[in-house]
């Protein structure tokens, strides 16, 4: 604490770990499952790689990507191999 020739002081307090309730951070998303074994289902893949952030449209429909402006490539949806690599890309 400082004080001046007034008398006055500067005082400053600061909570670092406040006890008490748990501050409401909102809705949080759900935890990412484990990883499924290479040999179950698409199915379980596709859940898994939406879990990692891919989206689900991307790798479950076919898509179209352009590439100029008068040209544009078709992406078939994502075979359970593709999935698995993408997992892994993803860090899952």
């Amino acid at each position: 604490m400082r004080a001046d020739d007034s008398g006055l002081t500067d005082e400053v307090i600061a909570e670092l770990n406040p006890t008490g309730p748990e501050p409401d951070y909102g809705p949080q998303r759900d935890p990412i499952p484990a990883r499924p074994a290479d040999d179950d289902g698409e199915q379980d893949w596709v859940e898994y790689v939406v879990a990692l952030g891919a989206d689900r449209t991307f790798v479950t429909e076919t898509t179209i990507h352009r590439v100029d402006a008068l040209d544009a490539v078709e992406s078939p949806a994502f075979e359970r191999a593709e999935l698995i690599e993408l997992a892994d890309r993803l860090g899952g």
